[in-house]
């Protein structure tokens, strides 16, 4: 089939789930319920498709973004493929595979008809940049578009212990003005959570771009893999009054301005840390009443995040929004990487010739919430349920494009991106294979 005739067959595949699954901007709820009971009850694809090039499946998902808990589109694309792949579709990681699902649980999870060793979890939402404007600016489109090649790769060559998860919302609990934003504000790994999924998965892999990589390196660290992430917010209170008479109130803006310089300060105070420590406080967001620009505010509030990594940093961190009158939520912990795993993993790198970076990211990422949940970073870790045995969350490069993450000018080399997270991902399942025991648990604990 020539180039013109595979752009023309993509076109149509996008059209096609788009015009199914959305009314204009709004989503199709009810086709989209009634299309996910029909591939659990039956098995089968609504749309059937013959393997896709890597190329091909990263044109349709960059072209079908959507934001935490809405990925109806992406989803069913991927629905579709996996179940014309020859994978089962389940509602949990039991046996049932008929339940329906309720609207904005877009997770899907397969599984083979043998016994599951081990899974690999992927992201299927898009960075959000502003109301009906999203992007695949955090790689997630790569990050799916080599997780179902691996998908295709393993049945081609006979490997049939291997699942997927395909996990909503990792860029958090979506946003009401977007159409839904989650009641108790889980991200998309503290949601599978919640619902025990990972209490029955006995192995994870999962992998992410990282721009800050060279372009053969891949970042594999023991132990701490990333930082921990905590939400911040800080009510500054004011008293109205008006602009030309601003002594006459009191002006929220002064105190929030004071509460970011602080943070410019606490950040310096991280820079000078050693020994792995690591911390930084971004702000990202500031809010104030809706009042006339000739009048003081009531209040305002600052919003951002932190990355923390090591138990000082985490200490300055929280002595800092004391004294400061800020509260703070843990959105995710660090990921804890097997080392069992990790060694396989080593093993593959140094075969495929990358070079490899031991230091954690510095990112946080939701797969954490499928792994051990330990102090300080998670208080009380067993109330939130067992995790899964043992994890590996590794990072690859961009394949030598430009940009960052998060960032309008995104560029990522796509097919190199593609090429060496593939060739990891094969290379730790075979290493799997060939292992003569499974994976011990991360830490011994959970």
């Amino acid at each position: 089939m020539g180039e013109a005739s595979v752009s023309a067959d993509v076109s149509k595949i996008i059209a096609h789930y788009r015009e199914r699954y959305y009314r204009g901007d709004a989503v199709n709820w009810r086709q989209w319920l009634q299309d996910q009971s029909f591939r659990f009850a039956h098995q089968r694809s609504i749309h059937s498709f013959e393997p896709l090039s890597p190329e091909a499946i990263h044109s349709i998902l960059k072209s079908l973004p959507e934001p935490s808990y809405q990925e109806v589109a992406t989803s069913s694309f991927i629905g579709d493929y996996m179940l014309s792949l020859g994978y089962v579709l389940v509602s949990t990681l039991q046996n049932n595979t008929n339940t329906i699902p309720k609207q904005y649980e877009t997770e899907l999870i397969f599984r083979t008809r043998k016994e599951t060793r081990a899974f690999i979890r992927v992201d299927t939402d898009a960075v959000v940049f502003g109301k009906g404007n999203y992007s695949h600016a955090c790689g997630h489109s790569i990050n799916l578009s080599s997780v179902l090649t691996v998908a295709q790769l393993l049945r081609d060559v006979g490997i049939d212990y291997i699942g997927f998860i395909f996990q909503p919302a990792e860029e958090g609990p979506g946003r009401e003005e977007d159409g839904y934003s989650h009641p108790r504000g889980f991200g998309g790994g503290q949601y599978l959570r919640a619902k025990g999924i990972y209490e029955k998965v006995p192995t994870l892999l999962s992998c992410h771009i990282d721009t800050s990589l060279e372009k053969d390196h891949v970042r594999i660290s023991h132990g701490l893999a990333t930082a921990a992430a905590y939400r911040f917010s800080k009510r500054a209170i004011g008293k109205e009054a008006h602009a030309a008479l601003p002594w006459q109130g009191k002006n929220p803006i002064e105190e929030a301005t004071q509460f970011i310089f602080n943070i410019f300060e606490l950040n310096k105070a991280f820079q000078a840390l050693s020994n792995g420590e690591y911390g930084l406080v971004t702000p990202s967001q500031l809010h104030t009443t809706a009042s006339e620009i000739n009048s003081l505010a009531s209040h305002c509030t600052i919003q951002g995040i932190s990355r923390v990594s090591g138990g000082h940093s985490l200490q300055m961190f929280h002595d800092f929004m004391k004294s400061n009158r800020g509260e703070i939520t843990l959105e995710a912990p660090p990921v804890y990487n097997s080392p069992f795993l990790v060694e396989i993993a080593r093993s593959v790198a140094h075969e495929n010739n990358f070079q490899m970076v031991e230091s954690p990211a510095r990112f946080r990422d939701e797969t954490a919430w499928a792994g051990p949940l330990m102090g300080p970073f998670v208080e009380s870790p067993e109330r939130y349920g067992k995790g899964c045995d043992a994890i590996l969350h590794f990072f690859t490069s961009n394949g030598g494009g430009s940009g960052g993450l998060h960032s309008t000018e995104f560029n990522p080399n796509v097919l190199g991106a593609i090429e060496r997270q593939v060739a990891m991902l094969m290379g730790i399942v075979k290493g799997l294979a060939h292992a003569a025991k499974f994976p011990p648990s991360s830490s011994g604990r959970n």
